[in-house]
């Protein structure tokens, strides 16, 4: 038996061999009957925060660092993280922010009469994330054709892998056709932009509109060629050739190789199948006969080793995956410019004056310009021995 008298001690003393967890909930307890809830208090007197379910359990700091970032991550993934569009691209002309899902075979947006329903509200649409776009825009310029979704999709991953190919084609749809749209919005445009400089904002990720469409069409250009092949029955490989004017001058690295056009008809070739980046299927491929000339490409210094390698390729001599693809959208370009008759510097040249129009300035037709013509009157007066004094300059 414990006497009244020695009971606080005795308390006191079963309070200090007590474990944490109890003193803390029996000080919470003691501060919620005070009427306050900022649980126990320190020694100095002043309120501390209540321990957290962690803390009275004992786990140790990195388990509960472990807990809370899966609690943030299932919050991020209820809320469907990664799949909102970024933020719009400052300067673009046009900005694309939906995909449409109700399409047709072909990829555009079925009418009210195809879909099903009597009158149904819109298209089911969706949005895209920054980082998938981006990774279309990069797949679809790396393989620049239509035929080539279903290898552009598995490139992407995620929600336009997961798509089905109808939906896959309106997404390629929104995208050249966006490209379209901004460069005509930007011609028709108070605000005159050059081509080069229209960008179009495709769910937050900035396309050069020019470049990338006439890449697409460049793209489109050669794949109607090697296809015209492959329905007449002749081996692209062997059949496949380019014009004089589609080939650029050799470069220092081709010179170095002995490269020659019949190379860079090879080397497109191997863009078409394989896509443009993918050296290692191109060289490897045995139709387009690339290994020797561009073995060193997949080597790199290694093969060569020693600083006589080392000092060839200081000189840009020894062929490198960049130099492929400069080689690559260079030759495009040219086959491009050359079908479309387009001259290349890009600046529409000045077409020359109508003898109608000429004859109303004043002008008689072929008359040279007023230097050429005061140059030409000198030279006939010189010609006959006359001299023609001119007035001094007034000070």
């Amino acid at each position: 038996l414990i006497r009244e008298e020695e009971r606080p001690a005795e308390q006191q003393q079963q309070a200090l061999l007590a474990p944490r967890a109890a003193r803390a909930a029996a000080a919470a307890a003691a501060g919620t009957a005070a009427g306050h809830s900022l649980g126990p208090r320190s020694r100095s007197g002043t309120p501390q925060e209540a321990p957290s379910d962690g803390e009275q359990y004992g786990e140790p700091a990195w388990a509960r660092g472990k807990l809370k970032k899966a609690k943030g991550a299932s919050k991020k993934k209820q809320h469907g993280g990664g799949s909102e569009p970024g933020p719009p691209v400052e300067g673009a002309v046009l900005r694309v922010e939906e995909w449409l899902l109700d399409v047709d075979e072909a990829g555009r947006p079925l009418t009210q009469q195809e879909s099903q329903g009597p009158a149904p509200p819109a298209p089911a649409s969706r949005s895209l994330s920054r980082r998938d776009a981006s990774a279309f825009v990069r797949a679809a310029r790396r393989y620049g054709r239509e035929g080539q979704l279903p290898a552009i999709a598995a490139e992407v991953g995620g929600a336009v892998e997961e798509a089905g190919p109808q939906q896959q084609l309106s997404l390629w749809r929104a995208l050249v056709g966006g490209c379209k749209r901004a460069l005509k919005q930007a011609q028709a445009g108070e605000q005159l932009h050059e081509a080069k400089d229209v960008t179009l904002d495709f769910f937050g990720c900035a396309v050069k509109a020019a470049d990338l469409n006439q890449h697409l069409s460049s793209m489109s250009l050669l794949a109607k060629r090697i296809d015209a092949l492959t329905a007449a029955q002749q081996d692209p490989a062997a059949a496949f050739r380019l014009e004089a004017a589609a080939v650029p001058p050799a470069a220092k690295w081709g010179k170095a190789i002995g490269w020659t056009p019949r190379d860079d008809a090879a080397l497109l070739l191997g863009v078409y199948y394989h896509g443009l980046g993918h050296w290692k299927e191109v060289i490897g491929d045995a139709r387009l006969g690339l290994q020797a000339k561009l073995a060193g490409v997949l080597a790199g210094r290694e093969e060569g080793g020693g600083a006589a390698a080392a000092a060839g390729d200081k000189a840009g001599l020894q062929p490198k995956a960049s130099y492929l693809e400069t080689r690559v959208l260079g030759v495009l370009r040219k086959m491009w410019l050359s079908n479309n008759k387009v001259a290349p510097t890009g600046k529409p040249s000045r077409p020359a004056p109508k003898p109608a129009a000429a004859a109303a300035a004043g002008a008689a037709p072929g008359a040279l310009p007023p230097k050429k013509a005061a140059a030409a009157r000198a030279a006939a007066l010189a010609a006959a021995g006359i001299t023609v004094q001119r007035k001094p300059a007034s000070t």
